[in-house]
């Protein structure tokens, strides 16, 4: 499992809307089934920073 991240201007009439301290996300509704225990946290790696996904009920990091 692998979860994909992109900054979007606009969200279908069919996606899901997720606030999670005050920062909005939208996720395709067809994935509702991936996204319990989903958490987004910013990590440093070689020295660039970036949003990593993550669900321990899939085994891991993402």
């Amino acid at each position: 499992m692998s979860y994909h991240l992109s900054l979007e201007e606009t969200a279908s009439a069919e996606d899901l809307r997720l606030d999670v301290d005050g920062i909005a996300f939208v996720a395709d509704a067809r994935w509702h089934f991936a996204l319990p225990g989903l958490k987004i946290d910013v990590q440093e790696y070689w020295g660039r920073e970036g949003l990593v996904a993550y669900n321990d009920g899939f085994g891991g990091s993402c």
